[in-house]
C-alpha cells in the first residue's frame, strides 16, 4: 500500500511538473507569435518605405522632365522666332541688292 502511495504521488508530481512544463510552452509559443507578428509589421512598413521613396524618385524625375520640356518649348519658340527674323533679313538684303542695282 506504502508502495502504490509513493506511486501515486510520483504520477501526481509528475503531472504536475507537465502541466507547468506545457504552461510554459504555450507562453513561449505566445512569444514567439507576437515577435513574428512584430517582424511581419516591419517587414510592411519597410516596403511601404521603399515604395515611398520610390514614388518620390518617380516625382522627381517627372519634375526634372517636365522643366526640361519647358525649357526645350521656350528655345524651340526662340529658334522659330529667329529663323522668322533671318528670313526677313535675307528678304531686306535681296530688296537693297535689287535697289543697288537699280541705282547702278
Amino acid at each position: 500500500m506504502e508502495e502504490l502511495s509513493a506511486s501515486s504521488s510520483e504520477v501526481a508530481a509528475t503531472t504536475e511538473e507537465l502541466t507547468r512544463l506545457s504552461k510554459e510552452v504555450a507562453k513561449a509559443t505566445h512569444q514567439m507569435d507576437e515577435i513574428v507578428s512584430f517582424i511581419k509589421n516591419i517587414a510592411g512598413q519597410t516596403n511601404l518605405l521603399g515604395l515611398n521613396a520610390t514614388t518620390q524618385s518617380l516625382q522627381q524625375i517627372q519634375s526634372a522632365i517636365d522643366s526640361l520640356s519647358n525649357k526645350l518649348m521656350v528655345i524651340d519658340k526662340n529658334i522659330g522666332e529667329q529663323s522668322i527674323a533671318v528670313d526677313e533679313m535675307a528678304k531686306f538684303s535681296q530688296n537693297l541688292a535689287v535697289l543697288a542695282t537699280n541705282l547702278s
